[in-house]
Order: structure tokens, then C-alpha cells, then sequence
């Protein structure tokens, strides 16, 4: 059954919430101007990272290592791979010349999903509120990689309507300890990889391996594992199935055999996956014989790369998919910035809402219109806020540009206001010229 709260709030608590929101949207605003001027510097900061980039990288050979270049920001194209390596486990994977594998483990677990509705009514004199919240919980079996705690499930013993009960109040929604550490997906890498003469790092040669690479499971007989393609799969014991057991591996109360298209609560899957790569090309500074990060005074605290990508990748492409990639974080820190701008606008006005809700029966409708008003009128005001601290912070980034736009947008904000002032004047002058011709009786 769903778990139903009441609350109640008076209009003086109302009141100090919206107060309380009004100074933290202050703050709001105060931190998304922050935010969307350093977003422009930063954006400036990056396209002058790639120029300079794109002006000063070296494309190198693969298999030299020039002194020379100690320091310098390099880039080699379609680069032969060495240092494959054998990798095998004590689950009994076992694959030859391969750059990486990957090993996931997940239990067949218990989940609780938790669904709220709400419905909150205001008072037609005094401007209390009341809300009511509907809660619902329900269980579904998924294999995942994090333990879930069955023991916060909010169970209710007395509801056999609950997935988690049979009829006499047996707690099926319990999740045994695995007896393997459970583990998202790991990457174990080969650690003497070489890109020509330059050494990869792990990280670096998880980057560059993405070909998928044959491999065998075979799980020693000491161990309740079976082979299913790419995956080991261990099927609970069948001692801890039925009513009263402490740990619950199958359908209480039956003998379900639990399988690998048919799982059971408590059951283990390890996922392997092997890659391997034969070429690949970089970008960034040579330091010794490995690829870094390149820095350097003419663009500050920036840094560049290093960039590890499998196959032929020119230091053209490069540089063209950090440039894709910083113009989507400079629009998305301007939506988020431009949103923060909103939604500080809003909460400031949040005592403005909240005032008609004490005019008697009519006060709460009058309220949800003017909330209805003040959201757009935010909306608009919020995104003439940050066309401006954007013109403001490209005067001082992008002189060029700045100056010129935010000249443009104050000529553009005195025209409106002209031409508004014109038509009132006309609107007037028309009033004038027919209250004049009625006077004379020619109307």
C-alpha cells in the first residue's frame, strides 16, 4: 500500500522560506555573473590554446626519438604498436597478445524504486498551505555491480500486496553477501606498451585499445563457475533456498534451479572483454620518451592534450575535436549560467508571489498569476542579464568583438525605447484629435 504524509505550513513560515530563498538567489546571480564572465575568459583562453597550437606542433617520425624535441609539442600519425601482452586470471581467463582486458562483476540483486506525488492546496484566508505526499515502493530483480542494502528497504511486514511478502509474511527482498567483491568495470592494461619508440601509460593504453581481441574462460573445477561466451556465471547454492533461510538465493519456498538464462537473487556474472589495437597516433609534449600535456607561457595556464587515439588521427583532427569539445563546454556553461541568472531572479521575487496569498478567497488565485507573471518576466530578464555580462566580458576578452556588439545592443535598446515613446505619442495625439471632433459635434 502507498505510505501517505500530511504537512502543514503557516504564512509565516512561508514567509521566512521565501525570504530565505530571496537572499540565496541573490547569491545565485552573484555566482552565475561569476561564472559566465570566467566562462568567456576561459573560452578565449582555449581557441587561443589551439591557434598557438596549430601554429607550433611538429609532426614527427614514429620510430626516432629526437633530443631536440624535448619539450616541444609533437604529433606522429599511424604509429605500429608494440608490448602485447598475456593476461590471465584466477577464474581461468586466459588471453595472448592483447593491449587490455576488462572484467566487470555483478550479483542478481533486489531493488527498491521509490516514486512520490504531491499535491499541496493553499488556504482561502490566512495563507497556509497543505500538502499531501503519496510514496510508493516497488522491487524488481537487476544484476549490478554495487551491493544493494536490502536491509533499508522500506518493507511493511503487514502489506502482503508487497512484492517484497508471500502470504505469510515471509521477507523475500533480501540480498545475500557475494562471496566475490562486486566491481563496475575494470581495465587492467599491458604496462610496456610503445607507440614507435614513445612508452604509453595505462591510461593512455586504455585509450588507444579499442579492437575487440579473442579469449578463452575456462574456471577451475574447485570453482561453481560456468562459461557462457564472454561471461563466467556462478549460480547460488541451492542449500539457501526456502522458507526461514538467512540468506535468499532462489523463489522462497521452491526448489527453482537457478540458471543462466533463469538467475536467482544472490547469483554472480564476471564480464570479460579483451582489446587490442595495431596503430595509433598522438598530440602532445615529448617528455623523454613519453607524451605528456604540453604548457607553455604563450598560452598560460593552459594545457594541451596529450591525445592518444587508435588508428591514423592527424594532428589537424586533433586539435579540431578540442576545439568541438571546448565550444560545447563554453554553451553549456552559458545555459547554466543564464539558468542560475533565472532561477536567483525568480526566488528574489518570491515575496512578491507569496504577498496576494493574504488577500482573503481570492488571494491564492491572484497569487499562482502573478507567480505565472513574475516566471516569464524572469525569463526575460535573466537572458538580457546575460547577453550582457557576455558583451561586458568580451570587452575585456574580445575587444574587437565586444566593443562593437555591445554598442550595437545599446543602439538596439534606445531604438526600442524610441519608437515605444513614438507610439504612445501617436496614441495620444489620436485620443486628442478625437475627443477634439467629438466636441465640435462632427462625430
Amino acid at each position: 500500500m502507498p505510505r501517505v504524509e500530511y504537512s502543514s505550513q503557516s504564512f509565516v513560515g512561508r514567509a521566512c522560506n521565501s525570504l530565505g530563498g530571496a537572499i540565496f538567489g541573490v547569491f545565485l546571480g552573484i555566482g552565475a555573473v561569476i561564472l559566465l564572465a570566467w566562462n568567456e575568459g576561459n573560452g578565449v583562453a582555449n581557441d587561443k590554446a589551439t591557434s598557438f597550437a596549430r601554429d607550433n606542433v611538429k609532426n614527427v617520425p614514429c620510430d626516432v626519438l629526437f633530443t631536440t624535441n624535448e619539450g616541444q609539442l609533437i604529433s606522429a600519425t599511424g604509429c605500429k604498436i608494440s608490448g602485447f601482452q598475456h593476461f590471465s586470471d584466477q577464474f581461468g581467463f586466459n588471453a595472448s597478445n592483447i593491449l587490455a582486458y576488462s572484467q566487470t562483476v555483478e550479483m542478481y540483486q533486489w531493488q527498491e524504486q521509490k516514486t512520490q506525488s504531491s499535491r499541496t492546496t493553499k488556504d482561502s484566508i490566512g495563507g497556509g498551505t497543505h500538502t499531501e505526499t503519496i510514496t510508493e515502493y516497488s522491487y524488481s530483480k537487476v544484476w549490478s555491480s554495487n551491493y544493494i542494502d536490502s536491509s533499508v528497504f522500506n518493507r511493511d511486514s503487514t502489506d502482503h500486496t508487497n512484492t517484497c511478502y508471500a502470504s505469510n509474511g515471509y521477507n523475500e527482498c533480501v540480498n545475500p553477501t557475494p562471496n566475490i567483491p562486486l566491481h563496475s568495470s575494470q581495465i587492467i592494461s599491458a604496462n610496456n606498451v610503445h607507440l614507435g619508440v614513445f612508452f604509453l601509460s595505462a591510461g593512455q593504453t586504455a585509450a588507444v585499445a579499442n579492437d575487440p581481441a579473442p579469449f578463452t574462460i575456462n574456471p577451475p573445477p574447485t570453482l561453481t563457475l560456468q562459461a557462457h561466451n564472454n561471461v563466467l556465471y556462478q549460480p547460488c547454492a541451492i542449500a539457501n533456498c526456502g522458507y526461514g533461510a538467512s540468506q535468499v538465493c532462489c523463489s522462497p519456498g521452491t526448489m527453482q534451479q537457478c540458471t543462466f538464462n533463469i538467475p536467482c537473487v544472490g547469483d554472480i556474472r564476471i564480464i570479460y572483454n579483451a582489446y587490442t589495437a595495431r596503430t595509433g597516433s598522438f598530440l602532445g609534449s615529448q617528455n623523454g620518451n613519453q607524451i605528456a600535456g604540453y604548457a607553455n607561457k604563450a598560452i598560460g595556464t593552459k594545457r594541451i592534450g596529450p591525445f592518444v587515439q587508435e588508428g591514423s588521427v592527424t594532428a589537424t583532427t586533433f586539435l579540431d575535436q578540442k576545439a568541438a569539445s571546448d565550444k560545447a563546454l563554453l554553451i553549456g556553461m552559458r545555459i547554466l549560467g543564464f539558468f542560475m541568472l533565472w532561477l536567483g531572479a525568480y526566488l528574489v521575487c518570491g515575496p512578491l508571489v507569496l504577498a496576494p496569498d493574504l488577500i482573503p478567497c481570492i488571494g491564492p488565485l491572484i497569487g499562482d498569476f502573478v507567480g505565472g507573471i513574475v516566471c516569464i518576466a524572469t525569463f526575460i530578464v535573466a537572458g538580457i542579464q546575460a547577453l550582457f555580462v557576455i558583451a561586458l566580458a568580451w570587452i575585456f576578452y574580445r575587444p574587437i568583438i565586444g566593443v562593437p556588439l555591445l554598442v550595437s545592443s545599446v543602439l538596439l535598446c534606445a531604438g526600442l525605447a524610441f519608437f515605444q515613446q513614438k507610439r504612445k505619442r501617436m496614441i495620444h495625439t489620436n485620443y486628442v484629435s478625437q475627443s477634439d471632433y467629438l466636441e465640435k459635434g462632427l462625430y
